[in-house]
């Protein structure tokens, strides 16, 4: 089974705090540079040869792998969009 992997970046509060139409008072953050990254993921064993799960047959039995074409506003949000930005999920 592969090890679990979480993506989360800036941009999502970013999200957040525009659908809400807020902004935050203060930010914090604290961490370090563990996973992202081939050189990183493959040093712990989390290179499963694929760098993005859409389209490859590697990641039907990866439990962690999203599934955005699956989902009409997710698919919107970001694979119709990759366009835009180049952003690649």
């Amino acid at each position: 089974m592969p090890h679990p992997r979480l993506h989360k970046s800036t941009h999502h509060f970013g999200l957040v705090n525009w659908w809400i139409g807020s902004s935050p008072a203060f930010v914090f953050g604290i961490g370090q540079l563990f996973f992202y990254g081939k050189d990183n993921g493959a040093k712990r064993g989390l290179d499963l040869g694929y760098d993005r799960a859409r389209g490859r047959t590697e990641s039907f039995e990866d439990p962690f792998a999203l599934r955005l074409e699956e989902a009409p506003r997710l698919r919107a949000l970001y694979l119709d969009a990759e366009h835009e930005d180049g952003y690649h999920p």
